[in-house]
């Protein structure tokens, strides 16, 4: 299977309208590719990362910046 390594980004994450809309689109990202994405919400954040973080087909990459937590999550 070829692994085309591309990073896509989204709008920032703001609640959970936001959430579902990253999970649809994890859920379409080719093996390989890259979603990057800031969320503002702590609680949002912190399901994300929980949710991410227990998907044995996810690679977690977090940072912390001033608009919020960065999320870059390449799918495996």
């Amino acid at each position: 299977m070829e692994q085309s390594d591309m990073e896509r980004n989204m709008p920032d994450i703001a609640g959970p309208i936001g959430m579902l809309k990253c999970m649809a689109a994890l859920r379409q990202l080719p093996v390989g590719d890259s979603l990057s994405f800031t969320v503002g919400d702590a609680d949002v954040y912190a399901a994300l990362v929980k949710i991410l973080s227990n998907d044995a087909g996810c690679r977690l990459a977090l940072e912390t910046s001033l608009k919020g937590h960065r999320v870059m999550v390449t799918k495996t």
